[in-house]
């Protein structure tokens, strides 16, 4: 059942200790969006449609029908490919603004299987960079940061940028709320002012002392398209206030899902899908991102315009106006401050859904144009309230101390203790010892080698093979 918010929830949005009739046409357009984004259901059929003629988003949710992941996980990842791999050629000059998308997905960890959408959307947008690099992966592996200090990053987008011009980039952390917890280290001093520069492509500088033997100035060149795709455990054990007055949690979105969110009736066996498959899905895309980049290259790198038509303008605009509307003359509170980029967000996934439905005019084997319809509009306005579904709980819950949890399997935990057995290595078995289940262990070792923290070989003893996982820092 897909989630909108009820007359409750969206007058809940203003202050109503002062209520005024702008307020009261802002509470009477939102209700009016409420319900004509009621009239037709958000996740597209794809049963009985010819495979040659299904939408893009129809082939991807074929694609992952095996997986019982939330859906709005599963579309982040398709929405996220777009928004970086073809939204970095497009513009649109009415707002002012390019699709890049931050989002970060956010659970309990396992149950909702964060690291197969991230390995599915990282095949996915690996095999959109090889029409340009067909024989130089390090391009791809450069530009997808997965880690790094504030310096570290700057460094390497600096040297991209000055040696290979590239200016498209993807931060792809698979803990960001270790990152989060790591911003006011003095190794990542300005990393919050770095990710508000990237958001925008504006141009980027850091000083440093001239008695270092580096460069005493790092700089990032206006126009850098960066998008993020993270993932994390539970919001509460990392945000802090300062990420809400800072502007950190409204320039992206988090979306956190609940246990109490799921279904037991939706769950499904494990499958992994098949890097077969995803590469064959991906194709459907390529096709795309190969005509997009020939066309910015054909009118001289200038971007290519979305259109928007003056009645769905229209609905963006109120929609902008009436979240405006809550801390204009009001008072604010931390809820408020990170909902005034909404309607941002709004745009950028109309934009993806937009193109996830090839809304694209062409010009023999250039794009005209791409173009957003008031059906976008309505469908990004459905995805972004099921994202933010418990956004309201999640900053009510920042700033308030909450138990580290018992037992971490998580990402950097695991690295650690592989790391601790150096040479020897780690066994499957031994992984399990610590206390973490089969299913759990599999997908830790896999998002670890993914990101290329950890290997594996295969060794032979008394006639039987046995994985071995090493940290890469010991090899």
């Amino acid at each position: 059942m897909v989630y909108l918010p009820d007359e409750t929830t969206i007058r809940e949005i203003f202050n109503k200790d002062e209520p005024t009739r702008d307020i009261e046409d802002d509470w009477a357009f939102l209700e009016e969006l409420r319900k004509e984004s009621e009239t037709k259901p958000l996740q597209e059929e794809i049963t009985l449609i010819d495979p040659k003629n299904m939408s893009l988003s129809q082939k991807y949710l074929e694609l992952m029908r095996t997986s019982d992941s939330p859906y709005t996980f599963k579309m982040m990842g398709l929405y996220h490919v777009i928004s970086h791999s073809i939204g970095r050629y497009f513009y649109c000059n009415h707002f002012g603004l390019q699709p890049n998308l931050f989002l970060v997905m956010s659970s309990i960890p396992s149950e909702m299987h964060r690291s197969t959408i991230a390995r599915v959307e990282r095949i996915i947008r690996h095999e959109t960079y090889k029409y340009r690099w067909p024989k130089n992966d390090d391009m791809f592996y450069y530009t997808n940061i997965t880690d790094g200090t504030t310096a570290g990053i700057l460094d390497t987008i600096t040297e991209l940028q000055e040696v290979q011009k590239m200016y498209m980039f993807c931060l792809a952390n698979p803990e960001f709320g270790k990152m989060l917890k790591e911003f006011s280290s003095k190794f990542n001093l300005g990393m919050s002012s770095l990710l508000s520069s990237l958001y925008y492509g504006e141009p980027y500088s850091q000083y440093l002392s001239k008695r270092g033997k580096g460069e005493p100035v790092r700089k990032i060149a206006s126009g850098t398209y960066t998008t993020l795709f993270c993932t994390m455990q539970e919001p509460q054990h990392y945000l802090e206030r300062e990420f809400i007055t800072q502007g950190l949690l409204r320039r992206m979105i988090i979306n956190w899902v609940k246990t109490t969110d799921l279904k037991r009736e939706d769950y499904k066996p494990p499958r992994r899908i098949t890097e077969q498959k995803i590469r064959q899905f991906s194709e459907n895309l390529k096709l795309i991102v190969i005509r997009a980049h020939n066309t910015y290259e054909h009118r001289r790198n200038e971007l290519i315009p979305i259109l928007i038509d003056e009645i769905t303008v229209n609905r963006f605009e109120k929609y902008a106006k009436a979240i405006s509307g809550t801390v204009r003359g009001q008072k604010t509170t931390p809820y408020k401050l990170v909902k005034l980029s909404d309607w941002e967000h709004l745009f950028k996934f109309a934009f993806c859904i937009g193109i996830a439905k090839e809304h694209l005019n062409w010009d023999n084997n250039t794009i005209k144009n791409a173009y957003i319809t008031m059906g976008d509009f309505i469908d990004a306005y459905k995805f972004l309230s099921l994202c933010n579904k418990n956004r309201r709980e999640m900053i009510s819950n920042v700033g308030i101390n909450v138990k580290d949890i018992d037992i971490d399997p998580g990402l950097d935990w695991l690295y650690e203790k592989i790391k601790l057995k150096g040479k020897d290595g780690m066994s499957k078995s031994e992984v399990i010892n610590l206390g973490i289940k089969s299913k759990d262990a599999n997908e830790l070792l896999n998002t670890l080698i993914e990101t290329f923290k950890i290997t594996s070989y295969t060794i032979s003893t008394k006639g039987k093979n046995k994985l071995i996982f090493y940290a890469t820092s010991d090899l």
